[in-house]
């Protein structure tokens, strides 16, 4: 029980927000989010020291005071971007709003056809799109918006959580939006479904802050860092764009969506066009994350540092 209470993955913590969420009114969920999130920061250390680390590396080390403020807005903010997305499905539940910067790039990408959703979607030998994110505030807001927006079927793809439990409760929230899951391991193999949905016209959004698969060195935040090739690899075998796409809350159930221009590459692209394209992404991550530091829930090394800590080697999930 106390490893759950410490865990921000364990289902522990998705059941809470997911009661939060549910029950009460419209109010109960503008405020009680925070209240739980502030609660969490003195019962999650190894998580809290994730978060502090995430802001050195963002803005820099600011004294004791700023960060301790700054991993508290962190927490908090996750905790109603949580309580937001498992909403859906309950009695709570509604779409939220986003504004969108560089939407240009969307319609580009997208209003094809004469930019009608229906013909859009109705070119299956038109390739779709695959989306790159990270784990910011409702970064899982994007594929409802995008469906609603462009008419194009949203699949999120997820690295397998090892709490299937957990993973279960928030599945049955984002399939509430509308959007299609999809969990993925190690195997390659598990990578043919998302080749035909793109191919046939639909988007795979992917995350960049999760280390699985095989990685590609780039320059992150001003110093050696990596990113996943998986993304580089489905957009060149499917001839779909590659769009960095994040988001950031700015109010209850509000968000603004910061899209960057569109990365083409070949089918069979050069060892430097993949080089070109992953540095474009991560500079399109860094940029977003520096403006939006208390914003990245990027809590999948915890555990890792966690059994660092104990002297027990570990992985980041």
């Amino acid at each position: 029980m106390l490893r759950d209470v410490t865990d921000p993955g364990s289902a522990f913590w998705r059941k809470v927000a997911r009661w939060v969420a549910s029950h009460g009114p419209e109010l109960w969920l503008r405020v009680a989010p925070g209240a739980v999130g502030l609660v969490a920061v003195p019962l999650m250390p190894a998580a809290r020291e994730m978060m502090r680390s995430n802001l050195h590396t963002l803005r820099g080390p600011r004294g004791r005071v700023r960060d301790t403020i700054d991993v508290s807005r962190t927490f908090m903010t996750y905790a109603q971007c949580l309580a937001e997305v498992l909403a859906h499905g309950t009695k709570n539940g509604r779409a939220a709003e986003a504004t969108i910067d560089g939407g240009g790039y969307l319609d580009d990408v997208f209003g094809r056809a004469g930019g009608t959703p229906a013909a859009a979607t109705a070119k299956s030998d038109h390739p779709g799109a695959v989306l790159v994110t990270a784990h910011t505030a409702g970064w899982e807001t994007v594929g409802p918006m995008l469906e609603k927006r462009f008419g194009t079927k949203v699949t999120l793809v997820m690295h397998k959580e090892p709490n299937a439990e957990a993973r279960a409760v928030h599945d049955e929230a984002r399939r509430a939006t509308g959007v299609n899951v999809v969990h993925i391991g190690d195997d390659p193999l598990d990578a043919l479904p998302l080749l035909r949905h793109v191919r046939s016209g639909g988007i795979a959004a992917m995350q960049l802050d999760r280390q699985v698969g095989r990685l590609r060195d780039v320059t992150l935040f001003g110093q050696p860092g990596k990113l996943p090739e998986g993304p580089l690899h489905l957009a060149a075998l499917s001839g779909a764009p590659l769009v960095a796409v994040f988001c950031a809350r700015v109010g209850f159930r509000r968000y603004v969506v910061k899209a960057a221009p569109p990365i083409r590459l070949p089918r069979r692209p050069t060892e430097a066009q993949l080089q070109q394209a992953a540095q474009s992404l991560a500079d399109a991550k860094s940029e977003f994350l520096v403006a939006h530091p208390t914003q990245w829930f990027h809590f999948g090394e915890a555990s890792a540092f966690r059994a660092r800590a104990q002297g027990v080697g570990g992985d980041a999930g």
